[in-house]
C-alpha cells in the first residue's frame, strides 16, 4: 500500500473502557458482568474482548461470568444476551463490544436500572 497513514480505533484500549465505563456504572455494586463478542475469529474483537477481561482483571471484586460470541445479527446478538441473562440473573452488567442487539426494536431484556449496559 501506498497509504501516507491510517486512522483507526484501538481495539484493546477500547474493549477496557468498554468495561471500564461499565464497572463505573455499577456504583457501589461487585461488578458481575459479561463480554458480548460477536464473531469468536475477528481479530478486532478478540483484542477489545481483551481489553476488557483485562479492566475485569484489575479491579477487585470483578466477577467475568462469560464471553458469549454469536453470528452478528441484531436477532442472533439479542438472543445470545436474553440466554444468557436468564441462565445467571446474577449479571449486573454487559460489556458490549459491538452494538448488535441495541438495533433490534425490542429492549433489552432486563427491567430499566436492573442491569447496566455499555456498548
Amino acid at each position: 500500500s501506498k497509504r501516507l497513514c491510517y486512522v483507526g480505533t484501538d481495539d484493546t484500549a477500547a474493549g477496557k473502557q468498554v468495561m471500564l465505563e461499565t464497572i463505573k456504572l455499577l456504583g457501589d455494586k461487585p461488578p458481575v458482568v459479561a463480554i458480548l463478542a460477536g464473531n469468536q475469529t475477528a481479530t478486532n474483537l478478540q483484542k477489545r474482548v481483551a481489553g476488557a477481561r483485562a479492566a475485569v482483571e484489575s479491579t477487585p471484586n470483578a466477577k467475568l461470568v462469560e464471553v458469549v460470541y454469536h453470528k452478528e445479527t441484531p436477532q442472533d446478538a439479542y438472543q445470545a444476551v436474553e440466554q444468557l441473562q436468564k441462565t445467571h440473573p446474577e449479571i449486573n452488567g454487559w460489556a458490549m463490544v459491538g452494538g448488535w442487539p441495541l438495533m433490534t426494536p425490542r429492549p433489552l431484556p432486563w427491567n430499566p436500572g436492573e442491569v447496566i449496559c455499555v456498548s
